[in-house]
């Protein structure tokens, strides 16, 4: 019984190690009869690579200075009855503002009074004293009359003399009240309005000139040319810092421009012969570039050196004489690892 069982115990072994070969033998079958996967081409567009003349440059805001700028003060103090409104337009030697003079020509008027009734009497005084100089010779008028005549006359005219001086003085004064623009300009800026009283120096008016601007760029490199309104200018360095950063003029002298407003201009980050890419052929990994040369179902991956980057595009120093990917990074990695492509029509 026991050598029975031994042996049923045995053949269920051997049929279960029959059975396992021919599964394994079926599944090989399989396999071998099993299509290989389809690695499918990344569909790709590329570019042709040529050496041109080429201007690069980066979007970056200006500011508008002029030095001509003109404040306009008075030294005459009292209250404004005219004065130019913001943004009027005036002309060299147009008055732009009035204070009230009314008691200065009203002193005026009393001196011009003055002096008239002090001459008169400087010439009664005069036409007497000839007249006792003639009673003197006969010896019918006295020395001491003579004298004080003399005396008198001189009083007069003193008197006359110093009325003459106030008179220069409110005449003077009356110049500081009309004032006038001492270029042509805009009014940009106006500190007091009619009514106001003013004082002895303070400011009235602002007056920019519509010539002379130019514009302030500050740059955290140094540049050598700027492009506004489609024309290159030279950058002229300051010699200077704005918060560490360098700053530089270009003489625009544009008209329609108005000191301290902002305007768009192009910096300039190359100017001259080199082959001109998209961002989307460039490839950086550690700090190092690479384009992706089409060859064939393969793209082969080349080292570029980078000479300037604008909005434009990418300036390269290697002349490429063959199609270049342009594609995301992701895709540019994948290609890198050897996946085939097929190029768009």
């Amino acid at each position: 019984m026991k050598f029975l069982k031994w042996l049923m115990v045995l053949l269920v072994v051997v049929l279960l190690v029959v059975a396992g070969v021919k599964l394994v033998k079926k599944r090989k079958a399989e396999d071998a009869h099993q299509k290989t996967a389809v690695i499918y081409p990344i569909n790709v567009k590329v570019v042709i690579p040529k050496v041109e003349e080429k201007t690069l440059t980066l979007p970056y805001l200006a500011q508008v200075k002029n030095d001509n700028i003109s404040l306009i003060n008075t030294k005459f103090a009292g209250k404004i009855e005219f004065i130019k409104n913001l943004g009027d337009k005036v002309k060299k030697g147009e008055v732009v503002a009035k204070i009230d003079d009314t008691k200065l020509r009203t002193s005026l008027a009393s001196i011009n009074a003055n002096i008239k009734a002090n001459q008169i009497l400087l010439n009664t005084l005069i036409s007497n004293h000839k007249r006792t100089g003639k009673l003197l010779k006969a010896k019918i008028a006295s020395k001491e009359k003579y004298d004080n005549e003399i005396a008198q006359i001189e009083g007069i005219k003193a008197k006359i003399l110093g009325l003459k001086e106030n008179k220069e003085s409110i005449l003077n004064d009356l110049t500081y009240a009309t004032i006038i623009s001492p270029i042509n300009g805009i009014v940009s800026h106006k500190f007091l309005g009619v009514g106001d009283n003013v004082f002895a120096g303070k400011p009235l008016l602002q007056i920019t000139p519509k010539s002379g601007n130019y514009l302030v760029v500050v740059l955290p490199k140094e540049k050598k040319e700027i492009i506004y309104k489609n024309k290159m200018y030279p950058l002229i360095s300051f010699d200077s810092t704005f918060n560490g950063v360098k700053t530089y003029k270009a003489d625009v002298n544009d008209e329609t421009l108005t000191s301290g407003e902002k305007v768009n201009v192009k910096v300039v980050e190359f100017n001259g012969k080199a082959t001109i890419l998209p961002y989307r052929a460039i490839l950086s990994i550690n700090n190092k570039n690479y384009v992706l040369v089409a060859n064939g179902n393969r793209a082969k991956i080349k080292e570029v050196t980078i000479l300037a980057k604008g909005s434009e595009g990418v300036a390269i120093k290697e002349n490429i004489n063959a199609p270049v990917v342009t594609a995301e990074p992701d895709i540019l990695l994948e290609l890198k690892t050897g996946h085939p492509i097929k190029v768009e029509e």
